[in-house]
């Protein structure tokens, strides 16, 4: 079973690391949140290929809590990590993808 993004908002990134986050309302009633990490490999040039994780998608986690459920969309850091059942919509993805690209632009020269 997949799990659609209804609605969401950005918001100014807490954790550590985390470059790009939202909270959003997914189709299942719940409130989750969607953290993105930069991750650079050398052996590509220095592109930035961003870590996708999603907090609480399923009824009864909480963001809020100590501990909140971590699942991934994409580039989980290890074959251990769950992954998410959320399905990210192409506007989503590509205002993501806009604010990734605000975060990472060169300083235009004068």
């Amino acid at each position: 079973m997949r799990i659609a993004i209804d609605d969401w908002k950005f918001i100014t990134p807490v954790a550590e690391g985390c470059i790009v986050a939202a909270n959003l309302n997914l189709d299942n009633a719940q409130t989750a949140r969607i953290e993105v990490y930069p991750m650079i490999y050398a052996n590509v040039g220095g592109e930035v290929i961003p870590e996708i994780a999603v907090l609480c998608e399923l009824p009864g986690e909480s963001v809020n809590s100590e501990n909140p459920v971590r699942r991934w969309i994409a580039r989980p850091p290890d074959d251990s990590c769950e992954w998410s059942k959320v399905d990210m919509s192409d506007t989503f993805i590509r205002q993501v993808n806009q604010k990734i690209d605000e975060i990472f632009a060169e300083p235009q020269e004068e």
